[in-house]
Parts: structure tokens; sequence; C-alpha cells
């Protein structure tokens, strides 16, 4: 099983894929934001070329689980 997270922030959106049967995961691309603008174009053509079993979106906390400002 595949899945692909995604890392959100204003500039940039890290993207990496893991694989449930190894427990391994790995960075797979880096998504430019421009002027607010998502490349959704490029994302779609990730999502189209791994075909994941699922998607996570993370949300930006600090280590302690606080609220951190997304970036």
């Amino acid at each position: 099983m595949y899945i692909m997270g995604f890392d959100y922030g204003s500039k940039r959106i890290g993207v990496a894929v893991g694989q449930t049967l190894t427990a391994t995961a790995r960075p797979l691309a880096t998504v430019l934001v421009k002027n607010k603008q998502i490349d959704w174009a490029h994302i779609s053509a990730l999502i189209q070329e791994w075909q994941p079993d699922a998607i996570v979106v993370g949300l930006s906390k600090h280590a302690d689980g606080s609220d951190s400002e997304t970036t």
C-alpha cells in the first residue's frame, strides 16, 4: 500500500511517498507555491503517477504538539 504525504507551506509543498509493507518513506518532490497559487497540475501528475492508496496532509505543529505557523 502506497501513502502519499503533503507537508504544505505558503512557499513550498513537500511531497513524500511511503510504503506500508516496508514501513519506509522517502521525499518525492517539492511543489512551488507562487503568488499564493498552488501548482495543482504538478500535484495531479504525482498522484496519477504513483496512484497512492491514501493521501495524508500535514498539520503544522511543534514537537510539543502546539500550533506552528505555516511557512
